[in-house]
């Protein structure tokens, strides 16, 4: 009778930790997609609205820091040292109001299903008011 007893703790304990494992093993597994890849790279931004429109000119666009964040630099044609922060949201790049050489700028790019070119919308002041700038982004 004590074997018995000692096989059927024995087999509980087993199955207590075959459980315990399954369930731990189960846990869903945390992905962290980098959605900036998707940005990442030199553009051709072509404006068609704004004071300077039309004109184009190339932007480059590299990893932040955080896995939300790029930097963008060369937007509203000010050349590769004018640098941006924004925000990656999937196609979604957000520029939040920041100040950079004395240009106000903020606005949002919104990048196509294919991935090969985005929308392009942004505010930029420079002191005399503000140019509201459209166009696109192209590889």
């Amino acid at each position: 009778m004590k074997k018995a007893i000692n096989i059927k703790w024995r087999v509980a304990r087993f199955l207590g930790l075959a459980a315990f494992l399954f369930l731990v093993a189960c846990e869903d597994d945390v992905v962290n997609v980098d959605d900036r890849t998707q940005w990442l790279g030199a553009w051709t931004c072509n404006e068609s609205s704004g004071a300077f429109a039309p004109q184009s000119y190339t932007i480059t666009i590299y990893e932040g820091v955080q896995l939300d964040e790029v930097e963008v630099s060369g937007l509203y044609n000010q050349g590769s040292s004018f640098t941006l922060y924004a925000n990656v949201y999937n196609k979604q790049l957000v520029i939040p109001t920041q100040t950079v050489d004395g240009i106000t700028i903020n606005g949002n790019f919104n990048l196509n299903t294919s991935g090969t070119s985005a929308s392009v919308s942004f505010v930029a002041n420079d002191g005399t008011g503000d140019d509201e700038v459209s166009g696109s982004l192209s590889r």
